[in-house]
């Protein structure tokens, strides 16, 4: 009996000897993912990819009114000179950050 239907999103195509090439169609979450990143200033040329995915993800947080981690408030401290990366400005971010993380408040009210 053969198989006739294919899960949502996977289509092959047949290549000689048999082989088969797979191709997945992006999921909901990568597609809102860019939008996100999309909507957000460019960030600095020095910034890698794990850069651009943290602040994207902190973002979303803000948007959602949700706690940040201690590491994500640490790597905002560290990045205090491109306050043009941060929508609102680096100043803005770090108030989130002192009202959203009670383990940064502790740490910046000394």
């Amino acid at each position: 009996m053969a198989l006739t239907s294919r899960p949502l999103g996977l289509t092959s195509t047949a290549i000689s000897g048999g082989q088969y090439y797979f191709n997945f169609a992006p999921l909901e979450a990568t597609i809102d993912r860019k939008k996100e990143e999309e909507a957000l200033p460019p960030g600095p040329t020095q910034w890698r990819e794990c850069d651009y995915l943290d602040r994207a993800e902190m973002y979303k947080l803000m948007q959602d009114g949700k706690e940040w981690d201690y590491s994500q408030c640490v790597w905002l401290m560290n990045q205090y000179e491109h306050d043009d990366a941060f929508p609102g400005g680096w100043e803005y971010w770090h108030t989130y950050a002192v009202t959203h993380c009670a383990r940064f408040k502790k740490t910046q009210s000394r």
